[in-house]
């Protein structure tokens, strides 16, 4: 037979719920995490790669007439926009990099308003 016990708690037994937590910790790992900080950092060429393709694809989608009544429903509008989605991610990956933070979305995301409308930010005014 097994040497653990079963424990059945009301729910004012403060005493048996001790015993409970007492005994769902009886094994206790220890976990050690490192990060490895061997990715380079992105290269120049890497970076006007990416905002080329971004703005390349943010000009193919726009230009695409989408007051249409099927614009939505053709191939052609929803493969433009699967485009501009992969080359929106490649362009945050660069430009974020590992710091997912919401500083640096923001700052990523007037980055890149900057590169749609072609106009400074309010910080850069």
């Amino acid at each position: 037979m097994s040497d653990r016990k079963v424990v059945c708690i009301s729910p004012n037994s403060l005493a048996t719920q001790a015993e409970l937590l007492d005994s769902m910790f009886d094994e206790i790992a220890e976990v050690s995490v490192t990060v490895k900080r061997d990715v380079p950092p992105p290269t120049a060429e890497e970076m006007a790669n990416a905002v080329r393709e971004f703005a390349q694809s943010w000009k193919e989608f726009v230009a695409l007439d989408s007051s249409r009544s099927n614009a939505p429903i053709e191939n052609k509008w929803w493969q433009h926009l699967q485009w501009l989605a992969l080359a929106d991610s490649a362009l945050k990956d660069i430009f974020c990099g590992r710091d997912r933070s919401p500083v640096s979305i923001a700052k990523y995301h007037a980055y890149r308003l900057k590169l749609v409308c072609g106009r400074p930010s309010k910080a850069d005014a």
